[in-house]
């Protein structure tokens, strides 16, 4: 179910999209780094878009990718807590059972390469 909705989400993108925009291809996305971080990882297989931002923006916050359609990414990874959920355990999961876990921070995972778990 959960491919299904990426399929129609990314199919959606492409037919909502005019001849010109997609002649034009993705544009190259090069944030600002700060003067005291490493470069960032070169991913050729993966190159950062702004596209594939705006993407990854829509996703993170859309319900519809959850297991029962009510739940995003969002809802633990708050944007006013460092992305986090900003308790020792949750209970905010799509099954709303106790967790022995909590929401991570998300920040700097540009820098991540070797996998989150």
């Amino acid at each position: 179910m959960k491919y299904a909705c990426i399929i129609f989400l990314v199919t959606a993108i492409f037919i909502a999209c005019t001849k010109s925009e997609l002649s034009r291809g993705p544009r190259p996305l090069v944030p600002a780094v700060p003067a005291n971080f490493p470069a960032f990882p070169s991913m050729p297989d993966n190159p950062m878009t702004i596209e594939g931002v705006e993407l990854g923006r829509k996703l993170f916050y859309d319900k519809r990718l959850s297991g029962l359609n009510n739940i995003s990414c969002a809802s633990c990874h708050q944007q006013d807590l460092a992305f986090a959920d900003g308790v020792a355990f949750s209970n905010i999961g799509a099954s709303g059972k106790f967790l022995h876990r909590n929401a991570p921070a998300l920040f700097n995972m540009a820098w991540v390469t070797n996998g989150l778990f």
